[in-house]
């Protein structure tokens, strides 16, 4: 039975993971910022395949390293392993440009996007080596961006953190091998609720006229990456783009 944590497990990519990755007999934590209703219909679907589902609120663009402390603890109460943390809580807090960026957005950006995940694999990491002690292997996966390497106007924050996320995977890999396994899925355009509230029509338009496979990602091929690494034995320190061929690396 391993124990998993999803981070970002409301919706989009976050909740597809969590419906996903989990096998019944596991026991999965969820953690959300705000929408606990939401969440809690993931978990009753988890608990009704035989898993055991618990929701961890915590606010990591406020308090990165209070949030991922208490998470730990929480964790550490219901057993003394974690096999799986996947850092997919992420998102763009405001559009601006750089020369109008106001220093508390810039902050809460990389604290939700880079300090958060950073400190939860630092608070995780007796969880995790206790995972590789009973069962030889644990893993890290980040969810990162394809902002990370094209650069994102009017958010470059949050493409900042995300470049850092993927040079943290790299760092973190070298440090916890072999058991513990660190890789990144890196998306492109996925048609997820993370754009509708940020992104403009005709914006995601000039992104489908540029990408190959003539349409947007869904969560699912997010999904997909995400169990690859987790089936694959031979990989850390990866980042996998799944992005359509918008942007090839």
């Amino acid at each position: 039975m391993r124990t998993v944590l999803i981070t970002g497990a409301t919706t989009g990519i976050g909740a597809a993971l969590a419906r996903t990755i989990p096998h019944s007999e596991d026991t999965v934590f969820l953690q959300y910022h705000a929408n606990r209703a939401r969440c809690e219909e993931i978990a009753d679907e988890l608990r009704s395949r035989g898993a055991q589902a618990h929701l961890i609120a915590a606010d990591f663009a406020a308090d990165p390293d209070g949030a991922t402390r208490a998470i730990a603890t929480e964790i550490g109460a219901h057993g003394d392993y974690l096999n799986v943390l996947i850092n997919n809580a992420g998102g763009i807090l405001q559009r601006r440009t750089v020369e109008n960026a106001e220093y508390e957005i810039v902050a809460e950006t990389i604290n939700l996007n880079l300090v958060a995940p950073m400190m939860l694999a630092t608070h995780m990491s007796p969880l995790l080596a206790a995972a590789v002690k009973r069962f030889g292997r644990a893993d890290v996966i980040n969810i990162t961006s394809i902002a990370a390497r094209s650069g994102s106007p009017t958010s470059t924050p949050y493409g900042a953190a995300k470049a850092g996320l993927e040079n943290f995977t790299r760092g973190f890999a070298k440090e916890v091998g072999p058991g513990i396994r660190v890789n990144s899925v890196s998306p492109g355009v996925i048609d997820t609720p993370f754009h509708h509230g940020t992104t403009p029509a005709d914006q995601m338009e000039r992104w489908l006229a540029a990408t190959p496979v003539g349409h947007h990602g869904k969560p699912e091929d997010i999904v997909a990456a995400v169990a690859f690494i987790l089936a694959n034995d031979f990989m850390s320190g990866a980042v996998v783009p799944v992005n359509g061929g918008f942007q090839m690396i």
